[in-house]
């Protein structure tokens, strides 16, 4: 439909209307329909809101222009829309009828009468010399207004106007004579705005006509009616609500208007009511573009300022001059003067229904580039073309740079490899990159205008559109994760979005940069899994952990141990100071405990073992591992421990040692005892290797894990009792310890797996579940008949975790040995000599019957347990004939601690003993003292006889005789001990065979373990299948194997205390070559000298080598580096240990392409010369040196021996 005929069509509503009128008219129906919610609703939709909008746009005009008769319009306006407002509130009111009316009928014949003053005053081109009473105006108009509405309508609800409307008789001549002026008011209106639309052409004129005349025929309509709400009062209301909506279609053509021009509304809606030729003429010279304004026969009419300086053309010199002639080039005349063909308004050219850009001639002949827009009207009869021209030079000079800056953002999009994207408002694709293209699997012609709901499925479409709004919203650039779950593969994206703004500062899409973090996600996610893991591991890790800082002398952090281990829990420990610990260690134990310290501060690591007062009184061994971590400039800054409790451990080493010594010096009654405790000695050695073992598996437990783990579900029954679990994850030495395989468990209960499994492993689990407390116990799994040491502590709901060992040995172990000690110690109580063991720590730790006669004490020997050597001796003392040389003979008998045999001792009553004292000794250390009394009285007193009969020769004769073989019998008898004790020597010597056996087994073992481990990381599986995951795989088989060659070497050459590290080195640079297939074109150059490490040191070294080797492999020799190019030489890794000036020399170089410019290799991120440095400075405490003149040279100066220990 054509703008024409929609306006023919509305110019046919008058007709239908009054047509309308007359039928209802005729009809004569007093049915009414009146619901006051619908007056309200259509009162204040169409001729309330509508109205006030255009006095709003009233008010802006007469700001811009001053005109008084817009002013006055937008007053009439104003009074319109109030009334009709009010009149529809007034309705709900009871007996509102006269009120309604009334106030709806006032307030259209004033807005009519105002609308038509404004409209005369606009028209006669007034325009106001003083603006300064605008505001007053403003204020007396608008606010008077609704004020005078406001009381009118107070005053026709409270009766006080004279009545509109009487029931039951009708309208009042008041009101017939109040509505005729309004009808006569909207027509003349209506009238003189159409005359101005046949004049002007302009829209608005046409519409705010139609829209003044449905109004005033509504007030025709509901003239005659003498019931409210009657079917011609509908009509006339129809007309009324219709006449609004063709103002508003008027103001929406008024905005178009504006918009084509440039002019804001408010200055439009003056300029359409002529205000004048003064602010025409004033808006042509003020502008900035050209205007010239020609007639038919192409003399200028109207020349401004801005044609002036643009041509260089007075206005007296243009006007009546040719336009074409003195501007515009020959080659553009006829395009333009198509312009003048056809009738007004011409079809025009469709290349000047818009701007074209033509190129224009000064008055000096020189020629720029300029945009013309042409408009064609009639004045009066003459036909006048209005031309708009402005100067593009700048704007040309700002297209090219503007082009230049887009080629530029293409070149950086397309080398970016980052994903970029610009988007409109409506979240389509603008322009996209080739990284996004080649993200998304789709070309930029298949993406331009698209959406994110086209590429990805909706609720990711949803989140990132979400960040698109928020930018838009805000304008301000926001940095944000996404997640793209596309077909290859899963992507996180850090996105930088930001907004794309015009010229003018308008928000006009949405740009993006994205950076592809999917990989630091992952290693982000592992890092907080393993950190998890970590913490849990120490929160519930049998051993205490702790941090005391060394600047504030105060510690830090305690493990939730600690209150089994030292008796005091976390913030107990936490509030002491390093002070108060050491008040708690064993007074016997502190030169130890201080020395210890000392030394651990001077190295940085070590450990120690001391007896601790636990809150209950009683002392426990505990075993401390140190070790100092300092800041960059080497200033300590903490020092973090584990403790662990070693009394069992200590208890049975210490009882070994005693009662080894023991059997040493036992006779021949002790013989059966001795051999078996020699076995014993044999399970606990081996028991103690496998508890280092384990005590070395442990210090790596954080980073190994190799005790079993798994992650569990409570389960419940309908009392919330717990009867079974489920397994949910296990890890790889849960399926070492207990034999079973994680994919037969998995997801399944332990009654379906062992239906006869104790109910005491529910019942524990259910606890820690239930009750959130962390438990440590020991309990034998029937099924498997395996005892386990578990540590249970609650994850998440119903969920558990679980690490536990297999200690079905250490109990077998166990059993055995107190059945060996329950022996050892009955022979002991049943024989007839007083023994008494001393501790070295001067406690009393056994004493047998015999030795309580002979004594005459009253205790029994269970009563003198764990008393100190000085109360032993309060007791023992009333026994001796001289109590006082006893006891300073036994004190320089113990001082001395060479053995003491067949010693005669006087005690009271006339008693001899015979008294035996050695010291136990084992590997040079002291661990006891071993005292034994036998009764010799009777011996003596014979002796005594011999002496006194000696006179009588002939009678004692016999009796020298008698002693004679007696003597003879116990040279026997000392032969025998001899022989016994030759017998005892060559048993040590084959005991330490056996260790020296089992030592080469261990390492032999541990060799093979490691080989086991690197086996594993081979599997397909063992690590995710990418190059950084292969990687990582051959790195830890790299260290594994060095480690593993060291244990190799130690075996294979018998040597259990250094290592050959020539035979070592040899072999370990072989097999880290022969994991890289670069290394046929590398050669590998060794300088090993004799050296000999001790196992730590050369446990070091080894990692140390392989780090650096590894890294010359994989960095120093990039593709397409040629060596004999740049070194003169084939390239090299060279490896050299030798000795110099008392200090081991360690060497690793090679001739590449050296460390990067710039990289400090002591404080790199890498891993692993993070550990070289860790290693070198913390293990081998060497000074590290490092060149980068040909390549790269790592120079290590070991510390002495001796000064390393």
């Amino acid at each position: 439909m054509t703008p024409d005929t929609r306006k023919i069509l509305s110019l046919l509503l008058i007709p239908v209307y009054l047509i309308l009128i007359g039928v209802f008219l005729a009809a004569n129906s007093n049915a009414s329909f009146n619901p006051p919610i619908l007056l309200l609703l259509f009162n204040t939709l169409f001729l309330g809101l509508i109205p006030l909008y255009v006095a709003y746009v009233a008010y802006m005009s007469f700001r811009s222009s001053g005109s008084t008769g817009v002013l006055l319009k937008g007053t009439g306006m104003l009074v319109l829309g109030l009334g009709a407002i009010a009149a529809g509130i007034i309705n709900y009111l009871p007996d509102s009828m006269n009120a309604n009316i009334t106030v709806q009928n006032t307030s259209f014949c004033a807005g009519a009468l105002l609308q038509l003053i404004g409209i005369l005053i606009a028209l006669s081109g007034t325009v106001p010399q003083q603006r300064s009473d605008d505001g007053l105006k403003c204020t007396l108009l608008y606010g008077g207004s609704g004020i005078i509405v406001f009381f009118f309508s107070l005053a026709a609800v409270t009766g006080v106007i004279p009545p509109f409307f009487i029931p039951g008789v009708g309208f009042t001549p008041l009101r017939e004579v109040l509505i005729a002026s309004a009808v006569e008011f909207f027509a003349l209106a209506a009238g003189i705005l159409l005359w101005l639309y046949y004049r002007e052409r302009e829209d608005f004129f046409f519409w705010y006509s139609i829209g003044l005349a449905l109004i005033g025929i509504g007030l025709v309509a509901v003239h005659f009616p003498s019931v409210l709400g009657s079917p011609l009062g509908w009509v006339g209301r129809s007309a009324q609500y219709l006449g609004g909506v063709y103002i508003l279609i008027a103001f929406i053509a008024l905005g178009r208007s504006a918009r084509r021009t440039g002019i804001p509304a408010g200055d439009m809606l003056s300029r359409f009511f002529g205000e004048a030729e003064t602010s025409y003429r004033a808006l042509i010279e003020t502008a900035t573009d050209a205007i010239v304004v020609f007639d038919s026969a192409d003399q200028v009419i109207v020349w401004n300022r801005a044609a002036e300086r643009m041509f260089g053309y007075t206005p007296a010199e243009a006007t009546g001059s040719s336009f074409f002639r003195m501007v515009i080039p020959d080659e553009f005349t006829p395009i333009i003067k198509n312009n003048f063909r056809g009738p007004v308004p011409p079809p025009a050219d469709p290349a000047l229904q818009k701007p074209v850009e033509i190129t224009a001639r000064c008055k000096d002949g020189s020629t720029f580039p300029v945009e013309l827009a042409l408009s064609r009207h009639m004045v009066g009869d003459t036909r006048v073309s209005t031309c708009i021209i402005r100067d593009l030079t700048e704007r040309r000079k700002a297209d090219d740079a503007l082009q230049n800056n887009i080629r530029l953002l293409e070149d950086v999009m397309e080398g970016s490899t980052s994903p970029i994207f610009l988007k409109d408002l409506g979240g389509r694709f603008i322009s996209v990159n080739s990284a996004l293209e080649r993200i998304l699997g789709k070309s930029r012609q298949e993406l331009k205008g698209k959406t994110d709901y086209d590429i990805a499925p909706k609720e990711v479409a949803d989140s990132w559109r979400s960040h698109d709004k928020k930018v838009i919203d805000t304008g301000k650039a926001i940095q944000v994760e996404e997640a793209a779950d596309l077909p290859d593969r899963q992507y996180t994206f850090l996105a930088n979005k930001f907004p794309l703004v015009d010229a003018h500062g308008r928000i006009y899409g949405v740009g993006s940069i994205s950076h592809d973090i999917t990989e630091r996600k992952k290693a982000e996610e592992a890092l907080r899994e393993s950190e998890e893991r970590f913490r849990s591991v120490m929160d519930n890790s049998p051993v205490v952990i702790f941090r005391l800082n060394l600047q504030t002398k105060r510690y830090e952090y305690f493990s939730p141990a600690c209150g089994s281990i030292y008796g005091y829990s976390p913030q107990e420990m936490i509030k002491m100071s390093a002070n108060d610990t050491r008040s708690r260690v064993h007074p016997d134990d502190l030169s130890r405990f201080d020395a210890a310290n000392t030394r651990i501060e001077e190295e940085g690591n070590g450990g120690y073992e001391v007896r601790w007062l636990k809150s209950s009184g009683e002392y426990r061994w505990l075993s401390l591992k140190i070790n100092i971590m300092n800041d960059a400039t080497g200033l300590p800054l903490y020092r973090n421990g584990f403790v662990s409790d070693v009394t069992e451990r200590r208890n049975a080493e210490e009882a070994l040692l005693k009662k080894n010594a023991d059997l040493e010096i036992l006779n021949e009654e002790l013989n059966t005892a001795q051999e078996e405790l020699q076995q014993h000695i044999g399970e606990l050695t081996r028991a103690e290797a496998k508890l280092r073992e384990s005590e070395a598996r442990y210090r790596t437990l954080f980073e190994t894990m190799a005790e079993g783990f798994s992650i569990n579900e409570i389960i419940l029954d309908d009392k919330g009792m717990p009867v079974d679990l489920r397994y949910l994850s296990v890890n790889p030495a849960f399926e070492i310890q207990t034999g079973l395989k994680a994919g037969d468990i998995i997801g399944r209960t332990t009654l379906e797996l062992f239906p006869g499994a104790e109910p005491v492993w529910f019942e524990r689990y259910g606890d820690v579940v239930l009750t959130g407390k962390p438990a440590h116990f020991e309990e034998k799994f029937g099924p498997l008949g395996r005892w386990f040491d578990c540590v249970a502590y609650k994850m998440d709901k119903m969920q558990f975790a679980v690490i536990f060992i297999d200690i079905t040995e250490r109990r077998q172990m166990e059993e055995k040995l107190q059945i060996t000690l329950q022996r050892f110690y009955r022979i002991l109580s049943n024989m007839q000599y007083g023994i008494l063991l001393v501790t070295d720590e001067n406690r009393t730790e056994f004493a047998n019957q015999a030795f309580c006669d002979m004594f005459g004490l009253e205790d029994t020997p269970a009563a003198l347990s764990h008393l100190s050597a000085e109360e032993m001796l309060e007791k023992i003392r009333p026994a001796y004939k001289d109590p006082d040389a006893a006891i300073t003979r036994i004190n320089e008998i113990v001082d001395l601690g060479q053995p003491v045999t067949d010693e005669d001792v006087n005690m009271r009553g006339g008693r001899t003993f015979l008294r035996a004292f050695t010291p136990i000794i084992v590997k040079g250390m002291p661990y006891g003292r071993l005292w034994v009394h036998v009764d010799i009285t009777r011996r003596k007193d014979a002796e005594r006889e011999i002496v006194q009969k000696n006179e009588d020769l002939n009678t004692a004769c016999e009796e020298i005789a008698s002693k004679e073989e007696e003597l003879r019998q116990n040279l026997e008898e000392l032969s025998l001990r001899e022989h016994e004790l030759i017998k005892s020597a060559a048993n040590l010597e084959g005991a330490l065979a056996e260790k020296e056996a089992l030592l080469s087994e261990i390492h032999h073992r541990v060799k093979n373990n490691l080989t086991s481990f690197i086996s594993l990381l081979s599997l397909d599986g063992s690590y995710e299948e990418t190059d950084a995951g292969r990687a990582l795989r051959k790195d830890l088989q790299n260290r594994a194997r060095s480690m593993a060659l060291i244990h190799e070497t130690l075996y294979r050459t018998g040597k259990f205390s250094t290592v050959d590290m020539k035979v070592y080195l040899s072999n370990l640079l072989s097999q880290v070559a022969a994991s890289y297939k670069e290394s046929a074109k590398i050669r590998i150059v060794t300088e090993i000298n004799e050296v000999s490490l001790d196992l730590a040191r050369a446990t070091t070294a080894g990692l140390i080598i392989n780090e650096l080797v590894t890294n010359s492999f994989k960095y120093a020799f990039p593709p397409g580096f040629d060596c004999m190019a740049v070194r003169k030489e084939p390239c090299t890794i060279r490896v050299a240990l030798y000795r110099e000036d008392g200090t081991d020399v360690l060497i690793v170089a090679d001739n590449g392409c050296g460390l990067p410019e710039g990289l400090d290799p002591m404080a790199t991120k890498s891993l692993g010369l993070k550990l070289v440095n860790f290693l070198a400075c913390h293990q081998l405490r060497a000074n590290i040196e490092v060149r980068a003149d040909r390549g790269t040279e790592f120079i290590f100066r070991l510390k002495d021996t001796e000064e390393h220990a």
